[in-house]
């Protein structure tokens, strides 16, 4: 996997560092749109899972271990449960 990573984004970082600023800019925002696409639909996610009427919710309501929805969105709560899912390393046993 590093070496495939190496292959390509050596290549690509070396290109984009002769071409101007201006085009130099255009091309690293091209190669970062997938990954804020990405975290976007990863965040709209959890906006559906910790919302008052959202899945997390309605199974602690359902299960008897709350009587009224928790506030866990728009909170402390709510960013640390989205911010360790999206920046929670991968670990590949593979790679050890």
């Amino acid at each position: 996997m590093t070496f495939f990573a190496l292959l390509l984004g050596y290549p690509l970082a070396y290109w984009i560092s002769t071409l101007p600023v201006r085009r130099a800019n255009l091309v690293m925002v091209l190669v970062l749109i997938p990954f804020w696409t990405s975290v976007l639909v990863r965040v709209a996610a959890w906006i559906v899972l910790l919302q008052s009427e959202g899945l997390i919710n309605k199974a602690l309501i359902g299960s008897g271990l709350i009587g009224s929805p928790l506030a866990l969105l728009f909170n402390r709560v709510g960013v640390y449960i989205s911010l360790t899912h999206i920046l929670l390393p991968v670990h590949d046993p593979a790679a050890v």
